[in-house]
């Protein structure tokens, strides 16, 4: 059929003389009406037609043949196939049709627009002439002609869709009332793309949709939503969301009327509306009964147990979306009422069903979030058992839904004793390895609620499920804002958990998944560099208990991320937190002990180098608690024999032993001062050899008052200030 349309085209470009030729574009308006592609056709390129009509439409020529030529490219534009194949197919359609019912100077006006559109390479809004051709369309909607309006409609409702000036132009125009009265008295057709309109218009600014609200906007488009079909409620629905700013008993009222009366048929667009009008009442409305806006919410709840699942699924996600907005009204409405029909939902065979139901109970349990000792109203025994279920059955999505309620839930110590009874670690563990970002960051809460509970022994059911625990938390630390209150939440898991020496068992420590499994450490020291204050410290912290098992990993890590350097440096000499001083200098050193001179050239440039030294000499005095401080860490006994001190043999992997925090200080103190002859100074100015001096007296006077490490240390450090 391809043949056949270029050849008509052909035709139609012959001596009006010689050839009917109105006649032969009537035939090509038709084959391009009934024009199918075919698989194994050529593509058609449907922009030669389009060039060939589009020379042959003048603005003043025979009626016949320019009728015939916009029946042509109506019959292009409309064809499903070779729409996809013009540029701004919809555009020209609607203003091809609308081109064809007028007359007189409209119609010139209109087919130099079309040919401006179709030749020139212009958008609608320059072809149609701007403000201009806004005031012409706006003319056009008063018509009788329901065919007049509709295309008029459709142009305004491209334009706003496309072009934030004509927005602003249609207001100017007197535009909105002839709108508001095609919403109430227009074809169907007109009053979705009136509805349309509206809505673009409400969004573009506040002086435009109070221009709308003022022209009685919201009943005609309470009536569409009423009694308009799908796509007519849809935009009302729409148009509303963006017109309403304000609650008021009235608008409240009439959609309850049709929440719960027979039209319209389908509740969703209604619950949608309902939804955001409920967001703006005052709390006071909300809370008491018998208000409108507390009968809103009552109504959303009795809507929950139609039989139509489609209406169970928009009401419940309405609420969620409510009490998710209204955290002020959530602590009060969390009742037996409101909750009862939710957790009977969390059985649905629907999975929509089931997991919008978790949302309304994940939002009704924020209220209690930040009061962890006060258990969320009206949660009885049981109820935590069909979340725990939906988390460890239902898809992954929904699962991580569920486990969002139980995380808030779980900051109850009576119901997290209920959930651990009922395996909730298996459902945390199972969205903490495959859920979304959202749902690994609930996980971790959970998880980390349980923990602040009970020991790690009750929580977790061996060793295998906390390794993964483990290794599944640090992995969810790459989707997670490392500034967030998240972050800090699952470092802090991580911490209570390497502190524990043992599981269940005496042979297996929680440390041992980090050591076993390197780049797990990798999403810690990028804490250590991105973080705040407090996610850097329970990094360190962290990272600190693992010097001993993987210190030359950590030390390449370290030197490779550029700002941990100076991170270490800074919350060594500004973290009130003795642990962290004493585990940043542990750090330092794995640091130090394998890339020396980089790890000293970093410190200097970064700035910390000198008050560094001065902290780290606190840290040897005795009234310094850092001092007492036990940790785990590897040190060398053969510290001379150390390539830190020179080039020379390749050092050998050094002993555990347990050392106080004063002895690392000097152990890093050592590696700075043999560094460079400015350091050694900056010691003895920091009141390092008075340090030194107290610490052989005591020894001198008292040797069981030292350890004998660290009198070793002492003893070089002073030999190298020398």
């Amino acid at each position: 059929m391809s043949p056949l349309l270029l050849y008509l085209g052909e035709l139609a470009q012959s001596p009006r003389l010689a050839a009917p030729v109105a006649d032969i574009i009537g035939t090509l308006a038709y084959a391009l009406m009934v024009f199918e592609h075919k698989v194994e056709e050529e593509i058609f390129d449907a922009t030669k037609i389009e060039s060939i009509l589009a020379m042959l439409l003048k603005p003043r020529d025979n009626k016949l043949v320019q009728e015939r030529l916009l029946e042509a490219m109506g019959s292009l534009y409309g064809n499903a196939y070779l729409s996809k194949r013009v540029q701004q197919s919809e555009s020209k359609k609607a203003l091809t049709g609308l081109t064809t019912m007028v007359s007189g100077d409209a119609l010139e006006y209109l087919i130099l627009s079309l040919l401006r559109l179709c030749c020139d390479g212009m958008t609608v809004w320059e072809a149609i002439g701007k403000r201009e051709g806004i005031h012409l369309l706006i003319s056009l909607l008063g018509l009788s002609s329901e065919q007049h309006q509709e295309y008029a409609v459709e142009m305004l409702a491209i334009l706003t869709d496309q072009i934030d000036e004509s927005k602003w132009a249609i207001t100017a125009a007197g535009g909105i009332p002839p709108l508001v009265q095609l919403l109430e008295m227009g074809s169907q057709k007109a009053k979705e793309d009136a509805a349309l309109i509206i809505h673009n218009l409400c969004c573009h600014s506040e002086e435009n949709r109070a221009c709308v609200e003022s022209a009685g906007a919201i009943q005609a488009l309470l009536w569409l939503l009423k009694n308009g079909e799908s796509k007519g409620q849809e935009t009302s629905a729409r148009a509303l969301t963006k017109l309403i700013t304000a609650a008021d008993s009235a608008t409240t009222n009439q959609l309850l009327v049709l929440l719960l009366g027979d039209l319209p048929s389908s509740k969703a667009h209604v619950t949608e509306v309902l939804g955001h009008v409920l967001t703006l009442a005052s709390h006071t409305d909300l809370v008491n009964k018998g208000a409108a806006a507390n009968q809103g919410i009552m109504s959303l709840v009795h809507v929950l147990n139609s039989s139509n699942e489609n209406t169970q699924v928009h009401a419940a996600s309405v609420l969620a979306n409510v009490f998710s907005t209204r955290h002020d009204i959530c602590e009060s409405l969390a009742t037996d009422e409101v909750v009862n029909p939710c957790m009977k939902l969390l059985g649905s065979n629907s999975p929509a069903v089931a997991t919008e139901s978790a949302r309304v109970l994940h939002a009704l349990s924020r209220a209690s979030k930040q009061k962890s000792t006060h258990k969320m109203p009206h949660i009885a025994e049981g109820h935590v058992k069909p979340l725990i279920k939906l988390a460890k059955t239902a898809s992954i999505d929904s699962a991580a839904t569920a486990v969002a309620a139980l995380a808030n839930l779980l900051s109850d110590q009576e119901i997290a004793a209920e959930a651990l009874r009922e395996d909730v670690v298996s459902a945390l563990t199972r969205v903490l390895g495959e859920g979304s970002s959202e749902g690994r960051r609930n996980a971790a809460r959970g998880l980390h609620r349980l923990l602040r509970h009970f020991p790690v022994g009750d929580v977790f059911n061996g060793s295998a499920q906390c390794r993964f625990a483990v290794l599944a938390m640090v992995e969810s630390l790459n989707v997670m804002n490392v500034d967030g209150a998240d972050a800090a939440d699952a470092l802090d898991f991580i911490a209570l958990l390497t502190r524990t020496k043992q599981v269940t068992d005496s042979t297996y420590s929680s440390c041992t998944a980090l050591t076993e499994v390197p780049s797990s450490l990798e999403p810690l020291v990028h804490c250590l560099c991105e973080g705040s204050s407090l996610v850097q410290d329970k990094a360190i912290e962290i990272l600190s208990r693992l010097c001993g098992d993987q210190s030359v990993f950590l030390g390449n890590l370290l030197l490779s991320k550029s700002r941990s350097i100076g991170a270490l440096a800074d919350r060594i000499i500004n973290s009130c937190i003795l642990e962290v001083r004493v585990g940043g200098t542990a750090l330092s050193i794995c640091t130090a002990k394998e890339h020396k001179h980089q790890s000293m050239d970093a410190l200097d440039g970064s700035g910390y180098l000198k008050p560094l030294i001065y902290a780290l000499v606190d840290m040897m005095k005795p009234n310094c608690t850092c001092s007492s401080l036990e940790i785990d860490v590897r040190t060398p006994r053969g510290f001379t024999e150390r390539t830190s001190f020179g080039e020379g043999n390749e050092f050998e992997a050094p002993d555990p032993a347990t050392v106080l925090g004063g002895t690392v200080a000097l152990w890093l103190l050592s590696i700075i001062s043999s560094f460079h002859v400015k350091n050694t100074s900056t010691v003895v100015e920091g009141g390092g050899l008075e340090s030194l001096a107290d610490k052989l007296a005591r020894h001198g006077s008292n040797p069981q008052a030292e350890d004998a490490e660290g009198m070793w240390i002492s003893a070089l450090l002073l030999a190298i200030l020398f």
